[in-house]
């Protein structure tokens, strides 16, 4: 493996503030890249530095990366926002890519909360970039539930526009969601997730870790909703680490994930 220092300092204009990041190029100047998108309240470096070792797993592939701290968090400044924050941002990071590097395939890489924002990211009708442009997602342990769950009518009095909002779907989605009853549907995180898998019908590849409630959602999903089986379940996209805690903290289960991650990515483009 090469273990070269060869990263570069980025900037992204993003729809708050200047989006610091960390480009890391591969031998092959024609590869993919991959933007990797950390989950709050972790930075591009992520626990354990664990993104700095997946960018170089993935640059001895032939796969070039961008990390980037989204806004409020590591050296980018601003408020930390909610989750549709971090959504806007990725989708700034993604137009960057797309400018600077115009013939390469894109790949995009998230862990939790920056798990479920790129799948959110990708079904964005802001995003404005041809669906196949975006070739994988790759979901780490990704965040399939929240707390946050409000009915329809309590979001009419809304000044402005949440997440589980009508007009925040209507403005996320390039397709548009199936009809909602306005007096008893109730809009969770899982609902808009799901909506986006729907629309975004290239590869989606899916780590989870044994030893992680959040895992343990997304488990619960595949094995009950046979949508998110569909879209989660295949088996030659899942890789499943069994004793692995959330950041994966054994060097061996990281390790694992890196070589799995880097080789499925590098085989597909």
């Amino acid at each position: 493996m090469s273990w070269g220092f060869d990263e570069q300092a980025v900037s992204v204009t993003g729809p708050n503030g200047q989006l610091i990041g960390v480009f890391r190029p591969s031998p092959i100047p024609t590869g993919p890249i991959a933007l990797i998108a950390a989950g709050r309240p972790f930075t591009r470096y992520g626990p354990h530095r664990m993104f700095h070792q997946l960018a170089r797993w993935l640059a001895d592939r032939g796969i070039s990366s961008l990390r980037i701290d989204c806004g409020g968090w590591g050296d980018s400044p601003g408020q930390s926002g909610i989750l549709e924050h971090s959504v806007d941002d990725i989708v700034a990071a993604l137009h960057y890519l797309a400018r600077e590097h115009p013939e390469r395939p894109l790949v995009l890489i998230g862990l939790n909360e920056g798990a479920a924002a790129a799948i959110l990211a990708v079904a964005s009708t802001e995003l404005q970039l041809d669906a196949e442009r975006i070739a994988d997602i790759a979901l780490i342990n990704p965040w399939v539930r929240s707390e946050r769950i409000m009915t329809a009518p309590a979001l009419r009095s809304e000044k402005t526009p949440g997440f589980f909002s009508r007009e925040f779907w209507a403005r996320l989605f390039r397709r548009k969601p199936e009809p909602v009853d306005e007096h008893s549907h109730v809009q969770t995180l899982s609902d808009a997730l799901l909506a986006a898998l729907q629309v975004y019908d290239q590869r989606v590849l899916t780590v989870l870790a044994g030893d992680d409630p959040t895992a343990d959602d997304t488990e619960d999903l595949i094995g009950s909703d046979p949508r998110w089986r569909t879209r989660l379940g295949n088996s030659r996209n899942l890789l499943r680490v069994p004793g692995a805690d959330h950041t994966f903290s054994h060097p061996d289960h990281w390790r694992h994930v890196c070589d799995w991650l880097s080789s499925e990515l590098s085989r597909q483009s």
